[in-house]
């Protein structure tokens, strides 16, 4: 698979205690990280898009590749040896700034056109913190919550993922329920041959969207969850 940035349409919708619910659309960039920083590069120079792949934006040791990191993260969450080719779905650099809440990386094993792994990097705003989560699209694909994203979602709860990929495309799904389902946010982004266009700064329209819906609930008066440092740090 060639490079390419496609259309993303997001989705958020919070059930409980205040109902409330948003669909963006923005760009993401699908990679199939094959090789170094340089390499990735080109391909996304003779895919003729716009934009840069920088390793440094990314998790892991930055003396490792981005899939080798992807890879080896992996194989330590799952308690395997994990391999095979990486496709990522995310944000690259964009007139220079680089934003990403998550990036998802597939991975395929080798001569199979169906990925078994679901590798989530995650970070949270304003705090910068970093976490991955590894889903084996075999298994269950539930786990109890690890990561303090939203301060309007409790750490008490569970994610139930829903991941569906083919050639025409991906949907990702996550479920976040403690007694009942409280909230849930999905990505589906098409592989269909899209018009280049210029994307902007898709990285600030995240950032500023992000605030905009979190002043939103404050308004609504959502139940509002602190950070877990911050409660041990009082």
């Amino acid at each position: 698979m060639k490079a390419m940035i496609q259309k993303g349409q997001v989705y958020h919708s919070r059930l409980v205690p205040n109902p409330y619910a948003f669909t963006h659309t923005l760009p993401v960039a699908v990679l199939l990280l094959d090789g170094s920083e340089s390499d990735i590069n080109k391909s996304i120079k003779e895919s003729g898009l716009q934009g840069r792949f920088q390793r440094k934006d990314y998790f892991g040791d930055h003396n490792l590749n981005l899939a080798e990191a992807v890879l080896q993260e992996a194989s330590i969450k799952a308690d395997t040896d994990i391999k095979g080719r990486v496709l990522f779905m995310g944000q690259i650099r964009q007139k220079g700034f680089y934003f990403s809440p998550v990036n998802f990386y597939l991975i395929f094993p080798e001569d199979s056109s169906s990925p078994r792994y679901l590798f989530a990097e995650v970070t949270n705003t304003p705090w910068k913190e970093r976490h991955c989560y590894v889903v084996d699209l075999n298994g269950p694909m539930a786990h109890h919550k690890q990561f303090h994203v939203s301060p309007f979602n409790p750490m008490d709860m569970k994610y139930k993922w829903t991941v569906r990929y083919d050639e025409q495309g991906v949907f990702i799904q996550i479920d976040c329920h403690r007694e009942e389902l409280e909230f849930l946010a999905s990505l589906a982004v098409s592989f269909k041959e899209t018009k280049r266009a210029s994307v902007g700064w898709p990285g600030l329209k995240i950032l500023s969207l992000i605030y905009f819906h979190a002043f939103l609930l404050f308004l609504k008066r959502s139940p509002f969850y602190s950070h877990p440092k911050t409660k041990e740090a009082s």
